[in-house]
């Protein structure tokens, strides 16, 4: 039988079975004036072919607004340590959004990592210390045909209750100046840990923040083989 566990510090990368009371379920399903959309967790190495959509429709948002030097864990659908959350408007349909969790993988640096070890190298031991048993969330989009609908904010608090459900302390990010309030209200805070009020990424463009959302404490739904 599957036995509950809390992820140890520092967190390894999953297994395929982790995750396996969460993988799939529904999460949220909330209505808007664009209809209702289904909200679901996934594994991306459980569901290539989702990943691949995810992966496809992050990248086009992406070019409609101009934003180049983004920093992915790619390809997504080979990311034991990722998981997704998809918003689709039926089981089967393309997603409308997304956002993922990135957990920390010992072979593969979350993007936070490789941000911090690029800009301001003297701080990311302290940013690797701090995702020992937390994530990054990060690569949130949504379609075009779903843009100002609230779905953006129901994607990001669907990936903070499943940070909870997966007994995660904490979430970091990175969030730039348009998007920081938005990030405010789904309750992040700026963090000035790692020595920088701000940085410019992913280019020139931007003065971005590093983020950090504090979890409450819940049972933990990652599960194991004994």
């Amino acid at each position: 039988m599957a036995t509950a566990r809390r992820l140890p510090e520092p967190a390894p990368a999953l297994e395929p079975s982790l995750g396996s009371a969460v993988d799939g379920v529904l999460l949220a399903s909330p209505r808007f004036t664009t209809g209702t959309c289904r909200l679901r967790a996934f594994r991306p190495t459980l569901h290539p072919a989702l990943a691949d959509q995810v992966e496809a429709g992050h990248r086009a948002v992406l070019e409609a607004y101009g934003v180049e030097g983004l920093v992915v864990r790619a390809p997504l659908r080979a990311q034991r340590a990722t998981w997704m959350v998809v918003a689709r408007t039926r089981r089967g349909a393309p997603p409308c959004g997304a956002v993922r969790l990135e957990l920390p993988d010992p072979e593969v640096p979350v993007p936070l990592e490789t941000i911090v070890g690029a800009s301001l190298p003297a701080q990311l031991p302290a940013m690797r210390a701090a995702l020992r048993g937390c994530a990054e969330i990060a690569g949130l989009w949504i379609a075009r045909s779903h843009r100002r609908s609230g779905l953006a904010h129901a994607v990001m608090l669907t990936g903070i209750d499943l940070a909870t459900r997966l007994g995660l302390r904490h979430l970091y990010g990175i969030s730039s100046p348009h998007a920081l309030l938005a990030m405010q209200r789904t309750g992040a805070r700026i963090d000035p840990s790692f020595g920088a009020a701000s940085l410019s990424y992913p280019s020139a463009r931007y003065q971005s923040h590093f983020i950090r959302w504090d979890l409450p404490t819940r049972p933990n739904l990652v599960t194991t083989r004994p």
